[in-house]
């Protein structure tokens, strides 16, 4: 697959180039033209039409099972078009940060929406007036995401399921170490303000959200991509859960996707009292999880240091990457998902039984664990 996508990146970095001497070729290859001023409306229109084509590829990639592979055509053709937008710097911008925050998500099948975004926000500034081809279909059934969440009962199910999950999760770190304790009313209104939320972007009956925008909520919290990787996570098994179906999840979990920028505070924002938690970020631990040679293809792995544990999800290719962990020796747990691709034994998701170890030293390492 990573060949055919290498091809695929070449070609489309090939024809992108090719835009920059749009109408200033000549026909008798002898002799060579001098150089003509770059016509940027025909530009324009040819990267605009090029995305297009470049959608669609992605789209026939990603619904076949390839969502890697769809990925890294989306990031193959922003990488190429970059350059060529000299004279639209927003658009450079835009694509720098779309590109940056599909890296930092853990969950590679989320990465695709989050590139498509922004390929759809560079042809929408190129064509503001958005013609008939930048529409997109109705949805499936003629119904809103909102209805096929399941409506206000379906929807308030899930967030039920979600906030209890975050709030047991310690990778979440739900309460900041209990500097925002969970009482019951503060709970309540929490599920509330998520469900207003929700309906507001899905299409739902309350047309206005009532509560303070992401940024004023989680100022000074100081959640790092890992824990917003984590109530991620847990969002998807909320819905999961529900039987929410895998295309109407995605589009849920690429909605909160787009709140990341303004919920995650960068390390250089960061109190002085957090510099020492900065100094551990510098510590990561990657690799690979197999089953008698069989890669999994999805659920977390946790790494646990006594009391504390940290933990990442598993990629399709069966990869991991957790930043941020502590040196020790910690005890492993792997939880292989609420429907696994590949069945593991049980005794891997407890680290008491998993008999899965590894020591973590200051700096960056890999470990790659097959089980048996």
């Amino acid at each position: 697959m990573r060949t055919n996508l290498g091809w695929r990146s070449m070609a489309l970095a090939t024809l992108l180039l090719g835009f920059t001497s749009v109408g200033a070729r000549s026909a008798a290859p002898e002799v060579l033209p001098s150089p003509t001023p770059l016509d940027r409306k025909a530009l324009d229109e040819q990267i605009y039409k090029t995305l297009r084509d470049v959608i669609n590829k992605g789209a026939d990639l990603y619904n076949s099972g390839d969502q890697n592979g769809c990925y890294r055509l989306y990031e193959g053709a922003l990488l190429a078009l970059q350059p060529l937008l000299d004279h639209r710097p927003e658009m450079q911008k835009a694509i720098s940060t779309g590109i940056e925050d599909a890296r930092r998500n853990a969950d590679l099948s989320r990465r695709a929406f989050v590139l498509r975004d922004v390929i759809d926000k560079v042809r929408n500034d190129i064509h503001p007036k958005k013609p008939d081809d930048t529409v997109k279909p109705p949805p499936a059934g003629g119904k809103t995401l909102w209805d096929r969440l399941g409506g206000e009962a379906g929807v308030k199910r899930f967030v039920d399921d979600f906030v209890e999950m975050a709030a047991l999760d310690d990778r979440v770190n739900f309460d900041r170490k209990g500097k925002y304790p969970l009482t019951e009313d503060k709970i309540k209104n929490l599920k509330q303000m998520l469900v207003e939320l929700i309906s507001v972007k899905t299409g739902g009956p309350i047309e206005k959200y009532t509560g303070k925008d992401m940024k004023t909520v989680h100022k000074d919290m100081a959640i790092t991509d890992a824990e917003f990787n984590a109530i991620a996570a847990d969002l998807k098994k909320a819905l999961e859960k529900n039987r929410i179906r895998t295309e109407d999840a995605n589009a849920l979990l690429d909605i909160v996707e787009k709140t990341r920028k303004d919920i995650v505070e960068k390390p250089d924002k960061l109190k002085e009292g957090d510099k020492k938690e900065d100094e551990d970020e510098k510590t990561s631990v990657s690799g690979k999880i197999t089953f008698k040679g069989v890669p999994l293809s999805e659920g977390t792995i946790a790494f646990h240091l006594k009391e504390k544990s940290i933990s990442a999800n598993i990629g399709a290719d069966g990869t991991y990457k957790l930043i941020g962990i502590k040196p020790g020796i910690h005890k492993i747990a792997i939880n292989p998902g609420a429907a696994p691709t590949v069945a593991i034994p049980k005794k891997y998701e407890d680290p008491d039984t998993s008999g899965l170890q590894i020591t973590v030293v200051k700096g960056s390492q890999s470990f790659d664990l097959d089980l048996k």
